[in-house]
């Protein structure tokens, strides 16, 4: 039987891989900071311990011995302070890995994000060996950067190091893109930017999860591999939200706004968050106007022809079951 240690477990994906993982016979550990969540995963048979990542002692995690460690766990946001997206992304990485290094874990397969890129221009077909941006796009990128960096310059003792870069994801569980689009809606007209043309990739929850699967399951050596993950089939951004929105029950009205007024009206905003001693997350942020705005999508050639990856779920499909979760979510 396979043993695998997940992180932020209680997360869109972690649990998703959780609940995958147990119904193909795998030994799982989970850990993450939702107990009701928790408990449920426990009732799949997942042995679960909850805990924050950056204090958590860590070698229980590993008493059953994993053969992978799967890390989901993150700060993922537009907006914080940088001391926090570190701690979080980079410092508790660290941790994380000395000790799946310690207690001889395989495989070490880190979800990183090809925010990575972005430096709004459209920037279409990357390849994992892309430009990056002098200046990252935000303390979120920069964030990702480091802990990428570091787990590719540790000196390598055993555990393979694998990171994937997946684009924009959707599915059940979601607690990102539709409670901020179900928000963004109330708040009022939504803009559209430059026609709402630039053309965009997602991956649904489902792939992403077979892209990880595939890592657990290759019997190569995957060390150093860098692995951009999508559904590989752009759509343009409206017809993304859309889409998002039908799965929703949401009804929007759209305004058509210049980039430059929006982004500066976001800079506005962020600069007067930025002073307000509770450093609340401004209405829209400069990064949201970009995502909006600019296309971005990815060459998977290396995921296909490395793990022999291909999506498993389309777009539509991907969204019926973020509408079925959406009308019945009330007790996640």
């Amino acid at each position: 039987m396979k043993k695998a240690l997940i992180t932020g477990a209680t997360g869109c994906v972690g649990r998703h891989l959780c609940e995958h993982l147990i119904k193909r016979d795998y030994q799982v550990t989970g850990t993450g900071r939702n107990a009701a969540i928790g408990r449920k995963l426990q009732n799949l048979g997942v042995t679960f311990l909850e805990g924050d990542l950056t204090t958590l002692d860590l070698d229980p995690l590993f008493k059953d011995q994993p053969d992978i460690v799967f890390h989901s766990a993150a700060f993922s946001s537009a907006w914080g302070r940088r001391e926090d997206f570190f701690k979080i992304n980079v410092s508790a990485t660290k941790r994380l890995f000395d000790a799946a290094s310690r207690h001889n874990v395989k495989r070490f397969v880190y979800l990183s994000s090809p925010s990575i890129y972005f430096n709004f221009t459209d920037r279409y077909n990357l390849r994992e060996d892309a430009p990056l941006p002098a200046t990252p796009v935000n303390a979120y990128a920069e964030s990702k950067i480091a802990a990428e960096n570091m787990l590719l310059t540790s000196p390598f003792n055993g555990t393979e190091r694998i990171i994937l870069r997946p684009r924009g994801i959707l599915g059940p569980y979601d607690s990102a893109l539709a409670p901020r689009l179900a928000q963004a809606v109330q708040n009022g007209p939504l803009p559209k930017l430059r026609g709402g043309q630039a053309l965009v990739d997602y991956t649904c929850v489902q792939n992403l999860v077979h892209a990880l699967h595939l890592c657990a399951a290759h019997t190569g050596d995957l060390d150093g591999h860098i692995l951009n993950i999508s559904n590989d089939a752009p759509v343009t951004v409206q017809t993304l939200l859309q889409k998002s929105l039908d799965a929703l029950d949401l009804t929007a009205t759209w305004l058509p706004v210049p980039v430059w007024l929006a982004r500066a009206l976001a800079r506005f905003g962020e600069a007067r968050a930025r002073r307000d001693p509770a450093f609340k997350e401004p209405r829209i942020t400069e990064y949201a106007i970009g995502l909006l705005a600019y296309g971005q999508t990815l060459d998977i050639t290396a995921a296909k022809d490395i793990l022999g990856y291909q999506p498993v779920v389309t777009l539509d499909e991907g969204l019926a079951s973020l509408k079925d979760w959406w009308r019945t979510r009330h007790d996640d």
